[in-house]
């Protein structure tokens, strides 16, 4: 995978993702792309699970890079992570990663890419 080559160039440092929603094979399959791309990884299922490991990371000082979205939450408002975002907005005023809507593994690979981990998305 070029892609997952180009992330590992892109974090030496084995950025923090958060990966959350969708099924449990498609996460499965998004957060092994993901540790191949060479990025640490968490996974939440929804998004109660989600919001309290970003807190949990920020706390441990080792804040998340992006949080990646499979269909979490649904409905129209969400077509980009929606819900998460304004969720995690509420929660963290003083500001929280980027949040992006993927659908698999090499949509997820290509969004490590558009990271800037010092200040969101390029």
């Amino acid at each position: 995978m070029t892609g997952a080559r180009g992330c590992k160039q892109r974090f030496p440092g084995a950025a923090r993702v958060l990966v959350c929603g969708g099924d449990f094979e498609a996460r499965s399959a998004v957060a092994e792309a993901v540790r191949a791309a060479g990025a640490e990884v968490a996974e939440a299922a929804g998004t109660a699970e989600a919001l309290r490991l970003l807190a949990l990371a920020g706390e441990r000082g080792g804040a998340c890079a992006v949080s990646l979205v499979l269909d979490l939450d649904g409905g129209p408002g969400d077509a980009r992570g929606g819900g998460l975002a304004a969720r995690a907005a509420a929660a963290f005023p003083e500001g929280h990663p980027p949040i992006r809507r993927v659908e698999g593994p090499a949509e997820a690979v290509e969004a490590l890419i558009s990271v800037d981990v010092a200040g969101g998305m390029r």
